[in-house]
C-alpha cells in the first residue's frame, strides 16, 4: 500500500530547510520527546499532513490554531515513542480518545484526540518501515469561532410595524415556496492521495493507490480507468466500473469542500451501507496531492 501522505509529503530526510532539529521537547504540548525527533517546519512539506489534521479538527467542530510535525528516522524506536507518549499523557492527566486506528504488515496509523481542562489537541501517529511520524495541532477553544461579541449598549427596539390585514375567508393563502436544496460543486479534478483509517479483515482490499479524477467524469486507480457520477445534493460519488466499482466493492465517495481558507478539500471513501444507515465511518481520507 502506498502511504504518500506521510512518507513523501513530509520530505523525510529530503530538504535541510524542511527540518529543525533535534527536538527534545514538543513546542506544542511542552512534553519531553523520545530522543531522535526532528521537527519539520517547511510549510510546503507539511501541507498535506496539515490538511489531514484540519479534517480531524472539523470532525471535532473546531479548527487547528497551531501545528507541529515530528519525525524519527529510527523505526526501532516506534514502541519507545508510543510508550513515552502514553506516559506523558498520563502524567499530564490528559484524556486520550482514539478516533481511528489501522495496522497492517507495512504500517500503523492512529488518529487521536487529547483533552485537558484548558486545551484540546488532534493528532496522528504514523509508522512504516522507514520512519515514525507524529503530527498534532491545538484546537480552537470551543465556541471561539462562533461566539459573537455582545454590544456595549443595547440598541433600542424598533417600533412595531403595523400588522398586515388578515385575508378574508374567501381568499386562500398563497403557499410558501419550498427552499431550494443546497448544492455542493463537484470535487476538483486531479490526483488524490489516501490514508486508510478503518480496520477489520473485511477491509483488506481497501484503496491501495492514488485516485485521479479526470475530465468527462472519468477516474483512474492503479492504472485502471472507470467512470463516476456525482450528486451535488448528497455529495456522493458513485464509481462505475474500474478499480473502485461501487457495484462490486460497495464503496462510494463523499466530497467535503474546504471549510476554511487554506484547508484542502477531502474525498472520503465509505461503504454505501454505512452512508444509508447514517454512519460516518471513513475507510479512507483522500487529499489532493501536492504539485
Amino acid at each position: 500500500m502506498k502511504h504518500v501522505v506521510f512518507s513523501s509529503l513530509l520530505l523525510l530526510g529530503g530538504s535541510v530547510l524542511a527540518q529543525q532539529g533535534p527536538a527534545p521537547t514538543s513546542t506544542l504540548t511542552r512534553m519531553p520527546l523520545t530522543p531522535g525527533a526532528v521537527r519539520v517546519t517547511d510549510s510546503a512539506a507539511t501541507k498535506a499532513f496539515g490538511g489531514l489534521l484540519g479534517t480531524l479538527a472539523q470532525g471535532q467542530k473546531s479548527r487547528c490554531t497551531t501545528s507541529e510535525y515530528l519525525v524519527w528516522d529510527d523505526t526501532d524506536l516506534a514502541e519507545t515513542i508510543s510508550s513515552d507518549l502514553t506516559a506523558q499523557i498520563k502524567k499530564r492527566g490528559m484524556t486520550l480518545t482514539t478516533l481511528a486506528e489501522d495496522e497492517d504488515d507495512e504500517s500503523y496509523a492512529l488518529s487521536f484526540l487529547l483533552t485537558e481542562p484548558a486545551n484540546r489537541y488532534a493528532g496522528v501517529l504514523y509508522g512504516d518501515a522507514e520512519s515514525v511520524v507524529l503530527g498534532w495541532c491545538q484546537l480552537a477553544a470551543q465556541g471561539a469561532a462562533t461566539a459573537a461579541p455582545k454590544p456595549a449598549v443595547a440598541a433600542p427596539k424598533p417600533a412595531a410595524a403595523p400588522s398586515p390585514p388578515k385575508p378574508s375567508a374567501s381568499t386562500p393563502s398563497a403557499p410558501k415556496p419550498a427552499a431550494p436544496a443546497a448544492l455542493t460543486p463537484a470535487p476538483p479534478l486531479g490526483r488524490y492521495t489516501c490514508l486508510r483509517m478503518a480496520t477489520g479483515s473485511a477491509l483488506g482490499n481497501t484503496v491501495a493507490d492514488d485516485i485521479t479524477l479526470l475530465p468527462g467524469g472519468r477516474y483512474t486507480i492503479a492504472g485502471v480507468t472507470g467512470t463516476y457520477t456525482y450528486d451535488p445534493k448528497t455529495r456522493l460519488l458513485t464509481w462505475n466500473g474500474g478499480g473502485l466499482s461501487s457495484s462490486k466493492t460497495g464503496w462510494v465517495g463523499m466530497y467535503d469542500r474546504p471549510q476554511s481558507a487554506g484547508a484542502p478539500p477531502v474525498l472520503r471513501i465509505r461503504n454505501r451501507s454505512d452512508v444509508q444507515a447514517g454512519n460516518m465511518r471513513d475507510l479512507q481520507w483522500c487529499n489532493p496531492a501536492p504539485r
